[in-house]
């Protein structure tokens, strides 16, 4: 038997996944505002100290990690929940970093 519209409309399930996509876009939005201070205290360290900062890169790749698992929930590519339903994502191997010469 083929749905309509009418029992697409009324699935409980589409309605459940409304509230973490709307809390997920807002911590989305606020991710992104600490990945911007994230690149401009990097670049700044980078121009007065002629490195970045490891630590902070690490954070930075976990966020960008995140973000990426956020919007794959939020855009239907994948159904898993990110953190705090599954652990916080781990940073991926980035560009080998350039030491100061």
């Amino acid at each position: 038997m083929a749905k309509t519209l009418k029992d697409h409309v009324s699935d409980p399930d589409a309605w459940i996944r409304l509230v973490p996509m709307f809390l997920y876009a807002a911590v989305l939005y606020l991710a992104l505002l600490v990945i911007a201070a994230v690149v401009a205290v990097q670049f700044l360290l980078r121009l007065l100290t002629g490195s970045v900062n490891g630590r902070l890169s690490d954070f930075g790749g976990q966020l960008a990690a995140y973000a990426q698992q956020m919007v794959a929930f939020l855009t239907y590519h994948g159904e898993d929940k990110p953190y705090p339903f599954a652990s916080w994502p781990a940073a991926r191997k980035g560009r080998k970093k350039k030491s100061a010469a």
